[in-house]
């Protein structure tokens, strides 16, 4: 299986009483959890023994080195978890030049909020994910019998105006006969 997708940190923010704009706030309690469709998918089938070759957007950072980390624990399992770990080698799993994006998420009493940062290098996702596809389909015995994608920043309109939906059309175009999707 191959995931493509986001990938992120988010901090939760549980306020003790709803939000006003303008006023201070106290929290009951805060997490950091890491999440993103892609991770969120990948993780999902490690941890059901599948195996799955993940393509994130995460840079080289605290939080990826975390995603990394938690992938390849859930991958240990799974009977190419040698593979695996290859295709995670720190070279060719990081985005170069990412920062791996986080948000906040504000829980009150009635609703949430979520702020998201822009994330540095963005841009950048398109030509490793075509980079990774490409070094996947020339040299891997790995068979990838399906493929998920989740959302992926770097086709939004305001990342790439010229091509927005660049990358998941040059996914869907290079695995059209070879898998489901």
């Amino acid at each position: 299986m191959l995931a493509i997708g986001g990938a992120n940190g988010a901090y939760t923010m549980h306020l003790s009483n709803p939000y006003q704009m303008g006023t201070h706030h106290q929290i009951k309690s805060s997490s950091k959890l890491l999440g993103g469709s892609g991770l969120n998918v990948s993780l999902r089938l490690l941890h059901a023994s599948i195996p799955t070759l993940p393509i994130l957007t995460v840079g080289n950072d605290e939080l990826g080195k975390e995603t990394r980390k938690e992938i390849l624990e859930a991958a240990i399992n799974t009977k190419k978890s040698s593979k695996i770990k290859t295709f995670m080698s720190p070279k060719n799993f990081f985005v170069p030049d990412l920062d791996t994006p986080r948000s906040n998420i504000i829980v009150d009493l009635y609703d949430r909020g979520i702020i998201k940062e822009d994330a540095k290098g963005t841009n950048n996702f398109t030509s490793h994910l075509m980079d990774r596809v490409e070094n996947l389909l020339e040299g891997t015995s790995l068979n990838i019998s399906a493929l998920t994608i989740g959302h992926i920043r770097a086709d939004s309109p305001d990342i790439n105006p010229e091509n927005p939906g660049c990358c998941t059309k040059y996914i869907i175009e290079k695995f059209r006969e070879r898998c489901h999707k």
